[in-house]
């Protein structure tokens, strides 16, 4: 289930969810921002259940939160969520 704050809930085919201009350079993935193809708005995503684990990184600009997300993505076949 997706949800704008104005337009209601939505089919999956209406939200833009990844934002290209706010891709890295070098980096595979363009961040995840969810929004709403009709009115632009942020969009609030139901929760899904994944069978595997999560790994979060977190840290200060510049150490190397990025660089570890590619390795990890090119070496083991992780899948990366910017935010």
């Amino acid at each position: 289930m997706v949800l704008c704050p104005h337009c209601g809930e939505l089919p999956p085919r209406e939200v833009v969810w990844y934002n290209e201009a706010y891709r890295k350079p070098g980096f595979p993935l363009a961040p995840v921002c969810p929004v709403c193809k009709v009115c632009g708005a942020e969009v609030a995503a139901g929760q899904k259940q994944y069978n595997g684990r999560v790994l979060i990184l977190n840290g200060t600009c510049g150490s190397g939160k990025t660089s570890v997300a590619v390795e990890l993505m090119q070496k083991h076949g992780f899948h990366a969520l910017c935010r």
